[in-house]
């Protein structure tokens, strides 16, 4: 069937007898020999960590805050930050395809739903708690580094758009 460990690459200059010799180098205990996943998109690891801190720190604020903040109003914000943060995975993973019309249109889906987050934070009355005026003010630097984010992968996306299409009436 062709399983021999020299048919498993392409490189012919890799044989049974280097095997050893090759993962004992430097490069493979580093990591470098590990498959690609989207988990390793710098993209990724940034929107997730931002969120990761919202999240946490949402699941802090919102039950010592019950009494100032409406039920409806923290449902709508968990939610909003859910619905953006999937729309925005998904558009990460079109990044990796070259699906760029498609990463461009998810991540205005994002930018609506982060937006709506933003007006949550606006509705939350945060006066006489000291929690809540700490969260807001955290979530709103990391809410503006995300939005960041996304739009410069939206311009890089567009301009890539553009050099493709002005490619071809060239």
């Amino acid at each position: 069937m062709g399983w021999a460990q020299g048919s498993w690459t392409n490189d012919e200059t890799l044989s049974t007898e280097s095997l050893p010799d090759a993962l004992d180098n430097e490069e493979s205990r580093s990591g470098d020999l590990d498959p690609y996943t989207i988990q390793k998109h710098p993209i990724y690891i940034s929107t997730k960590a931002l969120y990761s801190w919202i999240g946490k720190a949402w699941d802090q604020v919102a039950p010592a805050c019950a009494s100032k903040i409406p039920a409806k109003t923290a449902l709508s914000f968990q939610s909003s930050l859910f619905q953006a943060e999937q729309s925005s995975f998904m558009a990460i993973q079109s990044l990796d395809m070259a699906d760029y019309s498609l990463v461009i249109c998810l991540l205005k889906r994002s930018l609506g739903q982060l937006n709506q987050s933003f007006a949550m934070l606006q509705q939350m009355d945060d006066t006489k708690t000291p929690p809540l005026v700490y969260f807001k003010a955290q979530a709103y630097i990391r809410l503006f580094d995300i939005r960041e984010i996304w739009l410069r992968v939206m311009r890089d996306c567009r301009e890539e758009l553009a050099r493709r299409f002005g490619d071809r009436e060239g």
